[in-house]
C-alpha cells in the first residue's frame, strides 16, 4: 500500500506546492519530491506536470487525485471515530461481579448508567471465582478480595455489614440464641470462601468472642444460603443488603444484633489507571455515588 505517498500527493495538489505540502506534513521538500517520484514510478505514469512557476495535474493525475480525496476523507473519519471513542463514553463495558452483588445491587446502578449513556452496551459476568482481568478482557472486576497483581488498580468501594439471620419458624424449633455460645448448638449454611475454620468472630463492647459452629451446608452462592434460611433449614451469615427487605417484613430475623460480625469489603479492580477509557471512568464514577 502507498498510503504515505497518497497523503503526500494529496497535500501537494491541495497546496499546489511541494514546499507548502512539506511544511504542512513537517517533512523536508526533498523528501516530498522523492516520494512523489517514487509514487509515479510505482504507478508507471506521470501524475504531475512541474515547472518553476506551477504544478498541474496530468489527466491520469486528475483521476488519481479524485480517489486520493476519498481515501483521505475516510482516514479522517476513522481518526474522528477513534478520537470520539476516547473522549466520550461509548462501546461495550465488560464487567465481572460476584453473583450476589450483581443480582441485588447492580440492577439499580446499571439501569441509571445506561439511561445516562445510551451508546454503551454492558456485559456482566456473574463470577465468584478469581478471574484474569487482562486476559479475559474485563474492563472492571468487582471482588471481595484484592487480586494479586502489581499491574492492576484495586480500590475499596463498599463495606458491607454482615448479619447472622434465621427465619422465625427456625428459631421456634431450636434453642434460643441469647449469647454467642448458643450458636454452637445451631446449624449453619456458610459461604464456601469463608476462611475461618468453623468459627465465627463477634464483637461487643470492645470484646471479641470466638464461637464454634456447625457447618451443615456449604455453598459458593449467597442467594442459596438466603433461600435455605427462608426455608427454615438453618442459620445463615449474609450481607445485610441481601436480607434487608425480608427483615423489614419479618420473614427473616437477625440474631445477636447487639454483636457485630467482621464486615465484608468489595474492591473495584481494573487495569492501569492511565489507560482508562471514558466508559470505564464514567462507570466508576457512577459506582462511587452508591458508596
Amino acid at each position: 500500500m502507498l498510503l504515505n505517498e497518497i497523503e503526500i500527493f494529496y497535500f501537494v495538489v491541495e497546496y499546489k506546492s511541494f514546499s507548502k505540502a512539506a511544511e504542512q506534513l513537517n517533512l523536508s521538500k526533498s523528501y516530498v519530491s522523492k516520494r512523489i517520484t517514487f509514487l509515479e514510478n510505482e504507478l508507471k505514469t506521470k501524475l504531475l506536470s512541474r515547472n518553476t512557476r506551477k504544478i498541474t495535474l496530468t489527466e491520469a493525475g486528475e483521476s488519481f487525485y479524485k480517489q486520493c480525496v476519498k481515501v483521505i476523507l475516510e482516514a479522517k473519519k476513522s481518526y474522528q471515530l477513534v478520537d470520539a471513542f476516547h473522549q466520550n463514553p461509548v462501546g461495550t463495558l465488560k464487567i465481572s461481579a460476584p453473583t450476589a452483588f450483581a443480582v441485588h445491587l447492580l440492577p439499580t446502578i446499571v439501569s441509571e448508567f445506561i439511561k445516562k449513556f445510551p451508546d454503551i452496551k454492558i456485559v456482566i459476568d456473574c463470577e465468584n471465582r478469581l478471574v484474569d482481568v487482562v486476559k479475559d478482557g474485563y474492563d472492571l472486576v468487582l471482588r471481595s478480595a484484592k487480586l494479586e497483581s502489581s499491574s492492576l488498580i484495586a480500590q475499596k468501594l463498599f463495606t458491607f455489614k454482615n448479619v447472622i439471620c434465621a427465619s422465625p419458624a427456625y428459631l421456634k424449633m431450636h434453642k434460643k440464641i441469647i449469647v454467642p455460645a448458643d450458636l454452637s448448638l445451631q446449624y449453619f449454611a456458610i459461604y464456601q470462601l469463608i476462611k475461618e475454620n468453623n468459627e465465627l468472630k463477634l464483637l461487643n463492647n470492645n470484646r471479641t468472642y470466638q464461637v464454634k459452629f456447625n457447618k451443615r451446608i456449604t455453598t459458593n452462592q449467597l442467594d442459596l444460603i438466603k433461600q435455605m434460611v427462608l426455608n427454615d433449614a438453618c442459620l445463615g451469615v449474609l450481607p445485610e443488603f441481601m436480607v434487608k427487605k425480608e427483615i423489614e417484613r419479618k420473614a427473616i430475623v437477625t440474631c445477636l444484633s447487639d454483636y457485630e460480625l467482621p464486615p465484608s469489603h468489595l474492591y473495584l479492580i481494573y487495569p492501569n489507571k492511565e489507560l482508562q477509557l471514558p466508559k470505564v471512568k464514567a462507570f466508576i464514577k457512577m459506582l462511587k455515588r452508591y458508596e
